[in-house]
């Protein structure tokens, strides 16, 4: 076995190998010793092997969380552009209670109190109201007349999936209905626009059935 810097035999001649392509071509048949590499002093390394960085150095906590505090988030405000609906009127509206309602998971008190706490408040003023009377769209033209899309032809090949989805909307209070055209713009107090469904499959693989899912 060879090593450096070990003698294999007294009776055998020293061999010195300059470098490793000499030791491979040498084989086993010489024993070799190799002479300890001289220490070499390299002043570049030895000194300064701490550099201060440049970087804003930390103070406290107040410093570490202006550093650490992610950027606000981009909320425009839409509330010019709201087109606003009539006052309910006994005479012409009906279901005042299903023009208002708005269901979310999300707690507007909830969000009330934390931006109150963390100092959020003026940088989205309007999220609290939004939450408890629904999100603007942005600009959207004038409404003059009802628009009706027809649902995609996907929904006539899983009929009972849809009169599922439809029904477990209803039951948890996420959709009203089925109502009429006309009673529809008597609720909403003029001409809308309905949204459409379409079905979504996702095949699961061999020996699963298809994932279906209707969307709006």
């Amino acid at each position: 076995m060879l090593g450096l810097g070990l003698s294999m035999g007294a009776s055998s001649p020293t061999t010195t190998k300059k470098s490793a392509s000499d030791l491979t071509f040498a084989g086993l048949t010489h024993h070799v010793r190799m002479a300890p590499p001289a220490s070499t002093f390299v002043p570049s390394v030895a000194r300064n092997l701490i550099t201060p960085s440049p970087t804003h150095v930390v103070q406290g906590t107040d410093d570490f969380l202006s550093i650490a505090k992610p950027p606000l988030l981009f909320y425009p405000d839409f509330t010019s552009v709201i087109a606003l609906r009539p006052s309910f009127s006994p005479f012409i509206h009906v279901l005042p209670e299903v023009f208002s309602r708005v269901i979310t998971p999300y707690s507007s008190s909830a969000f009330h109190a934390l931006l109150s706490k963390f100092n959020l408040t003026s940088a989205y003023p309007s999220l609290v109201h939004n939450l408890d009377h629904g999100f603007p769209l942005g600009p959207m033209p004038t409404l003059k007349s009802t628009h009706i899309m027809n649902n995609h032809p996907s929904c006539r090949d899983y009929p009972d999936e849809v009169a599922q989805y439809l029904h477990d909307e209803v039951t948890a209070c996420r959709m009203s209905g089925p109502y009429s055209r006309e009673t529809v713009e008597r609720i909403l107090r003029g001409p809308f626009q309905s949204s459409p469904l379409i079905v979504a499959v996702q095949p699961q693989g061999p020996g699963v059935p298809d994932k279906v899912r209707v969307c709006r």
